[in-house]
């Protein structure tokens, strides 16, 4: 079987962790979910370099954009997908992060699954990630070089 790549689903609501996961092994990925910002955060820094990050708009902790660029300072490299029933397409912030390449794509909540499967394609073809890039930034993590969360958003 080939793999396509690592994707971690990060959503407040398991049942929707679940069902991406499913689309996902439909198309051959590997997957990890986390609820909060704080377990994606924790996963990103410390486990397998992911290829893409499905992040839900809505985290009990933080806002999925806030996650979003968090998760692009431990990864610069990795695809970021928003995944939004509050956020939507047309939203000045969204629509910037698209046209500048912080977002990989946009999905409205509820989502159509043909749409997931479509964006999961896409963005994991348009970002095929060296060995050698891989490899960089787990050393990266390992050496603490990227901090996990900035100090402004940290809670404790």
């Amino acid at each position: 079987m080939v793999v396509r790549g690592d994707v971690l689903v990060v959503h407040d609501e398991p049942d929707i962790c679940w069902v991406l996961e499913k689309v996902l092994q439909r198309e051959r990925c590997r997957s990890m979910t986390a609820t909060t910002a704080r377990q994606a955060l924790e996963v990103v820094k410390f486990g397998p370099p992911f290829r893409m990050v499905l992040i839900g708009g809505k985290l009990p902790d933080i806002g999925g954009l806030a996650l979003a660029s968090l998760v692009r300072r431990i990864d610069p490299q990795v695809a970021i997908v928003l995944i939004s029933g509050y956020l939507h397409r047309g939203d000045r912030v969204i629509a910037e992060g698209l046209e500048r390449g912080a977002y990989g794509a946009f999905i409205d909540n509820p989502f159509d699954l043909r749409e997931v499967r479509l964006v999961v394609k896409k963005v994991l073809g348009a970002r095929r990630r060296s060995w050698r890039s891989a490899l960089l930034t787990m050393v990266r993590r390992c050496w603490g070089l990227q901090p996990l969360l900035p100090a402004d958003h940290e809670s404790g």
